[in-house]
């Protein structure tokens, strides 16, 4: 057995956090590729906008339903069969969405992506955060969410101008070979080199050991940024169209734009965090979720719409590289993979109440009643955030072997 605290060789580490990155990166784009246009789509086969939350809020069901089980046996997924096993699953699913026209068959199919598209998330995430030491859990946070952020704002960018040239069986086939391309980088990955800490026999004892209070409050947090999250990267699309004028190909160049700014700040702004404290990023972020939901509420035009929308991601991207390790420091690090699970969960859970609020309100009582219910996951966020700066939670990183 070998102890995490011993550092692999920087050789070694350098290939693996690439590799690690590259299929985050690639996961991300072919995800987006499809998200960004399914507004699109659903105005294509005449489905409402409520339809629409409920299929967004799907996917995020599906993601809340497993990802709390793909954390847990994080470790086991290192393996080449279930990689290629589980991806096919994957592919099979983003291939028969370009195939359904109706609610019900586009619901099932959606949820089932969101349940299965995540199952190497947990281990890259833990690897992302650790691979480079203990000192550097934000810094690594953020670069994995940075690269992550890459494929966003790439498949942001081209996904309506492919629905626009090719119709949405474009978005399909560079979706799939997007994420064929991550699935085989993930095979290639060195994943011995990571280090891993051995699987816990008993999955119950790492449970008592995650859901601790200071955990169950960060949840809470991550609830709303996620809540607030989901405005921009689902509703943009429309109310960019609906009250600003502008066409559906500058939506994706917004949200290209916006996600490039929000991957700057994750990369550069994950080491300020490490050095000053990771509750201090997390309530400067929700001061800039408050004033970017404002500015967009407010804006009189698409210009200063842009603007806000810039603002709100920065927020998004510090947020993104301080929330995992400000929930991750009071748990040992052999219980790092249930706890990145459940955190992955409760990211979900903002995503499916997301969509979900902003659809009801709006087809209930009027577009413009999304983004007061935005600012008040904003302001509850910042209310939650503000005993973990006054009192910091104690790092147990450093728990636990390696097999």
């Amino acid at each position: 057995m070998v102890n995490m605290r011993e550092p692999a060789s920087p050789s070694g580490t350098s290939r693996l956090l690439t590799l690690v990155f590259l299929s985050v990166g690639l996961t991300g784009a072919s995800s987006s590729v499809l998200a960004v246009s399914l507004p699109f789509r659903f105005q294509a086969l005449n489905l409402s906008v409520f339809d629409y939350g409920l299929v967004v809020g799907g996917y995020a069901l599906g993601m809340l339903l497993l990802e709390t089980f793909w954390g847990t046996h994080a470790f086991r997924l290192a393996n080449t069969r279930w990689i290629l096993v589980l991806g096919a699953g994957v592919l099979a699913l983003i291939i028969l969405l370009g195939f359904l026209t109706t609610f019900v068959p586009l619901i099932l199919d959606y949820t089932a992506l969101g349940a299965m598209v995540i199952f190497l998330v947990p281990l890259q995430r833990f690897v992302g955060m650790h691979a480079q030491g203990p000192t550097s859990e934000g810094q690594g946070v953020g670069r994995t969410w940075a690269f992550f952020g890459v494929g966003l704002a790439v498949g942001s960018a081209i996904g309506p101008l492919l629905f626009t040239t090719f119709g949405f069986a474009g978005d399909i086939v560079v979706s799939a070979l997007l994420f064929v391309g991550a699935i085989a980088t993930a095979v290639l990955t060195p994943w011995l080199a990571a280090r891993l800490p051995a699987v816990p026999e008993n999955s119950v004892s790492g449970f008592r050991a995650v859901a601790s209070l200071p955990f169950i409050r960060v949840s809470l947090i991550v609830v709303a940024a996620f809540v607030i999250s989901s405005l921009p990267s689902n509703y943009l699309p429309y109310y960019a169209v609906t009250f600003y004028g502008t066409t559906q190909a500058e939506t994706g160049y917004i949200l290209g734009a916006a996600r490039l700014v929000s991957l700057i700040a994750s990369f550069f702004l994950g080491s300020w965090g490490d050095r000053r404290g990771h509750p201090r990023a997390v309530l400067i972020s929700f001061f800039l979720l408050i004033v970017g939901v404002a500015g967009t509420w407010f804006a009189p035009n698409a210009i200063v719409m842009i603007f806000s929308t810039l603002v709100l991601f920065v927020g998004i991207g510090w947020l993104s590289s301080s929330l995992l390790p400000l929930a991750l420091a009071p748990i040992p690090t052999r219980d790092r993979g249930s706890a990145i699970g459940l955190f992955g969960s409760m990211e979900d859970l903002g995503l499916l109440m997301g969509p979900v609020l902003y659809g009801t309100v709006w087809s209930g009582w009027g577009a413009q009643t999304i983004f007061p219910v935005a600012m008040i996951a904003a302001i509850l966020g910042l209310a939650l955030t503000i005993p973990f700066v006054l009192n910091p939670p104690t790092s147990r990183n450093g728990g636990g072997d390696t097999a």
